[in-house]
C-alpha cells in the first residue's frame, strides 16, 4: 500500500488539470477492478503500480526505468555505477550539460 501511495501521489504532482487528475483516477480504477484470472496475475501485487508508472513516463525515460530491472531486488543501487551504466547504453545525451548531471 505504500508503494502505490507513492506512487500515485507523484503522478498527480505531475498533473496540472483536473482531467489529467480524472485519468489517473479513471486508469487506477481499471488496475484495482480486476477480475480474477489471467489478466489479475499478469498485474498482480505492485507491479500494476509500477506499471502505472511505467505508462506515464515520458518515452526517453522509459530504458532508464526498466535498466532497474537488471539490479536484484532489495539490492542497494549505487547511483555513480548506475549514471556511468545509463550513459554507456547511450540512454543519457546531454548537449549543453554534464552526461552525469543529467543522469
Amino acid at each position: 500500500m505504500p508503494l502505490a501511495i507513492s506512487v500515485l501521489a507523484g503522478l498527480l504532482a505531475r498533473k496540472n488539470t483536473v482531467d489529467e487528475w480524472d485519468m489517473v483516477h479513471k486508469n487506477v480504477h481499471v488496475y484495482i477492478g480486476r477480475g480474477k484470472g489471467a489478466q489479475e496475475q499478469e498485474c498482480s501485487g505492485t507491479s500494476w503500480v509500477l506499471a502505472l508508472s511505467y505508462d506515464d513516463l515520458p518515452y526517453h525515460l522509459k530504458p532508464c526505468f526498466l535498466y532497474l530491472g537488471h539490479f536484484p531486488e532489495d539490492f542497494d543501487i549505487p547511483v555513480k555505477k548506475l549514471t556511468q551504466l545509463w550513459i554507456a547504453e547511450g540512454f543519457i545525451s546531454a548537449p549543453q550539460e554534464t552526461m552525469e548531471d543529467v543522469a
